[in-house]
């Protein structure tokens, strides 16, 4: 299935996201000073998808400086099977030749895996146009999260700002800290359009975000990215468990509780269960699934107590 964007009107996200998971490509026409674009290639960039430009003709990629007309175009020819074609002709500026060599390199897009470690927190935050004042208080809050134990990706000092594929490089070093934090906090400046790329690769993922000057800025639900951070569902999220056993955050919650030590799954309402999490000894090893074929993915076998049925069916398939 090829996803197209002709235009950026009338959005549902979450929509346009089970879209984005569901396609093999997304054909676009490219705005780069458009925010609902940005949000929306933050989106498809986290998954990994493919992506062509639709307007081509209308845009300059002659140039080498990074920016979000350069850096689509970088992962357009990644993602396309006839860039290089067999003779080379379609290989002309020094921007294509530097994305051939890549590519004969083994370099690739790739999806981005939801894989939070603890404690780790990706900062959204204006670089390049941040004021003295911005950066005074980011650095604090950053040297502030540290001492207590936090591990910080500051894009302005933690990301290589240096790019010669356009912004691509620092956009995929951005996902893999933004795949690998536990909490994205934000300092919101309403005019900074790498915030909104980056916003839209944690939405893609699931991440929770957490304002940080909430104080200094008016939030205008009229107003798209405003209303995204103002709405952010993932914030009021149930921690459940996919079939990789990986934890990922959902609106819905679980239909099943399991126990992680014993790799057990079994209804919500299971007595034994619920004894011992009224002991206080199970809530370490407490985890939830959306559903029944979820749990068994993860390698999980249902309760004898409060799934008999399903139990005796697989103590049976157990013994063949």
């Amino acid at each position: 299935m090829v996803v197209k964007y002709l235009n950026y009107e009338n959005l549902n996200i979450d929509e346009e996201l089970k879209k984005i998971e569901q396609c093999e490509r997304a054909d676009l026409v490219l705005e780069p000073s458009n925010k609902k674009c940005l949000f929306i290639l933050g989106m498809l960039f986290a998954k990994g998808k493919p992506i062509r430009i639709l307007n081509k003709k209308g845009l300059d990629f002659t140039v080498t400086k990074k920016s979000f007309t350069l850096m689509p175009y970088v992962w357009s020819l990644l993602g396309r099977d006839s860039f290089p074609n067999k003779k080379y002709s379609n290989v002309k500026t020094e921007m294509e030749q530097r994305v051939e060599n890549i590519k004969r390199l083994g370099v690739s897009i790739k999806e981005f895996q939801n894989n939070p470690k603890k404690k780790k927190i990706f900062l959204i935050c204006p670089v390049r146009n941040a004021t003295d004042e911005q950066r005074k208080w980011i650095e604090d809050f950053v040297v502030q999260k540290q001492k207590e134990g936090y591990t910080i990706h500051a894009p302005h000092l933690h990301t290589r700002q240096e790019d010669m594929f356009g912004g691509f490089a620092i956009c995929t070093q951005n996902a893999e800290a933004v795949a690998t934090s536990s909490e994205i906090d934000i300092y919101y400046d309403q005019s900074s359009t790498g915030s909104v790329f980056d916003l839209g690769v944690a939405y893609a993922l699931h991440k929770p975000l957490k304002l940080l000057n909430e104080k200094e800025v008016t939030l205008d639900n009229n107003d798209f990215m405003d209303h995204i951070v103002s709405t952010w569902k993932y914030n009021r999220a149930y921690k459940l468990q996919d079939q990789h056993g990986k934890t990922y955050l959902s609106e819905t919650p679980g239909k099943l509780g399991g126990n992680k030590r014993l790799k057990i799954y079994g209804r919500l309402d299971c007595p034994s269960a619920n004894r011992w999490v009224l002991k206080g000894s199970y809530a370490a090893n407490r985890v939830f699934f959306m559903d029944e074929k979820t749990a068994i993915a993860a390698g999980y076998r249902p309760c004898a107590v409060c799934m008999p049925e399903e139990y005796k069916k697989w103590k049976e398939k157990v013994k063949k």
